[in-house]
């Protein structure tokens, strides 16, 4: 139960959807070990992959909620949140990513 749980949260949704972005990333970036930026920036980049678009208007439409879904994930993924100059970035790591698949 606490599996099925796990699964069919929404965050365990976005975790897979942020895996497909990852992999076209790293599949267009071979030599990038980790995708680094806002969460603005991120969100607009999975905006602009068509085969993503709606799902990712779904769990996280705004910059604020993808913040919100990355600071969710932090433990599970290695994601880390930096803030640099009073600017939160993002590092999200690619290559563990490719393992999975």
């Amino acid at each position: 139960i606490l599996e099925d749980t796990r699964t069919t949260h929404p965050n365990h949704a976005f975790s897979e959807l942020l895996d497909e972005f990852l992999i076209g990333f790293n599949q267009a970036n071979p030599k990038e070990k980790t995708w680094k930026g806002s969460a603005t920036q991120l969100l607009n980049q999975m905006l602009n992959d068509n085969n993503l678009t709606n799902l990712t208007r779904h769990y996280a439409s705004t910059p604020e909620k993808m913040g919100q879904r990355l600071a969710k994930l932090m433990t599970t993924k290695g994601i880390e949140r930096v803030t640099i100059q009073g600017k939160v970035l993002w590092k999200i790591p690619v290559d563990e990513v490719k393992l999975a698949v």
